[in-house]
Order: C-alpha cells, then structure tokens, then sequence
C-alpha cells in the first residue's frame, strides 16, 4: 500500500490577538468504508502542502464566543474527496467545542476542488483528517504584573467605597 508521506505543517491564524495552530498532520485515514485507502497517486490540494495551509490561513477564524470564554482545543474532523475534486462529507471526530467544530466544518467545506487520488489509471474517491489545535496565547509576564497591579487598585478602590 502507498500512503502519502505525512506533511508536518505549522499553521498559524491570527484573529482579534489570538492565535489557532494547525499542529495535526495531513494523512490519509483508513476507513473500513468503501472509499479507497490504497492508491498510486494521492489526493492533492491545488498547488500542494503549503497552498493547502496558506489557504487555511486565509479563510479559518478563531470565534470570537470561545475566544471570550477562554476555550481552546483540538479540532480534528474528516473529509472525503470525491473523484471530481469535491469535498464532501466534513465529519467532526473530536473537539472541545461545537462552535469551533462549526468553523472547522465551514472553512473546509469551502475549500477549492482538488487534484482527486488515482489508483490504477483512475481517479478514486479518499479520505482525509485534519487536526486544528486552537490556542488562545499565554500572557508574558510583564502582561501578568499589569494585570495584577490593576485588580489591586480595583480591589483598593473597592475597599474605599465600602467604608464610606
């Protein structure tokens, strides 16, 4: 069996100061289903790995209800690629949050046709995973001392009121 060569990618999205990174890799799943996990040639995104990725960037938001409840996660969904290049068939296996499983689902439903996989001379349907790991960034340590030096003018400002 030939398998596409894993592609390590890191992706990194940039929406309201936080970030989401593709940490995952993109491989071809196997499946018990009728769609072909064996083939000569696998399915490609237009222009390859880092078109795919670039492409990801582009079109992927943090939203911004998890970014204001503070959720973060692995996203990993699965996806078929019919013979004509279509996505089809965008499943969520794991995620923290179905709001961000909702965008996963839209931006690679939206993807262009790809280059479908070929097995003996014949285009084939695949299968696909993704994983999307969105993570909210850790506040340096100058951001931290700020933060604190406030909540204790606010505490004080508290206090004063309190015993007026």
């Amino acid at each position: 069996m030939k398998k596409l060569l894993p592609i390590f990618v890191t992706l990194w999205i940039i929406a309201l100061s936080v970030s989401a990174q593709e940490l995952g890799t993109y491989t071809v799943v196997k499946d018990s289903s009728s769609i072909n996990t064996e083939f000569d040639e696998g399915s490609q995104f237009p222009g390859g790995a880092n078109a795919c990725f670039q492409w990801l960037n582009e079109h992927i938001k943090y939203p911004s209800i998890c970014i204001e409840q503070g959720i973060e996660g692995r996203v990993v969904v699965t996806f078929v690629i019919r013979r004509d290049g279509s996505i089809v068939d965008v499943v969520t296996k794991e995620s923290p949050d179905s709001t961000l499983s909702k965008e996963v689902e839209r931006v690679v439903s939206l993807m262009p046709k790809w280059k479908p996989a070929r097995l003996a001379g014949r285009t084939v349907e695949s299968k696909f995973q993704l994983a999307f790991s969105f993570k909210l960034p850790q506040p340096s340590k100058a951001q931290l001392k700020a933060k604190n030096k406030s909540k204790k003018k606010e505490k004080k400002k508290l206090e004063k009121n309190k015993h007026k």
